[in-house]
């Protein structure tokens, strides 16, 4: 490949193209992306009827969610994605509250036993 082929033609740079996509751009977009194909094979394996085809698809589910991670965590880093730190009682009173939700659920459904 010649170096003509990569040079912008445009004449314009970064900030004046409307095409061009920045670092934070494309990992917004690759986190969203991930969101959405977590919560597609979430769907598809509580449907999937076939157990070969169940175990592929938690797989990938379980990968994407990974890979869901790491973008986060990446933007987190470069302050892309910031997060407000709450306090140790606030984070236990949510433990907690979750914790009453997921009781009630085994009391009243059998869920979790």
């Amino acid at each position: 490949m010649n170096n003509e082929t990569n040079q912008n033609t445009t004449g314009q740079g970064p900030e004046t193209n409307p095409t061009y996509f920045s670092e934070r751009d494309i990992m917004f977009d690759l986190l969203t992306s991930c969101k959405n194909l977590a919560s597609l094979y979430h769907n598809f394996s509580i449907e999937c009827s076939n157990d070969m085809l169940l175990d592929v698809v938690e797989d990938l589910r379980e990968e994407i969610i990974d890979e869901q991670r790491d973008c986060f965590n990446y933007m987190y880093s470069k302050g892309w994605y910031p997060v407000e730190k709450e306090s140790k009682t606030k984070v236990n009173k949510e433990v907690q509250h979750h914790n009453q939700f997921k009781d009630q659920l085994k009391r009243n459904f059998g869920y979790g036993q």
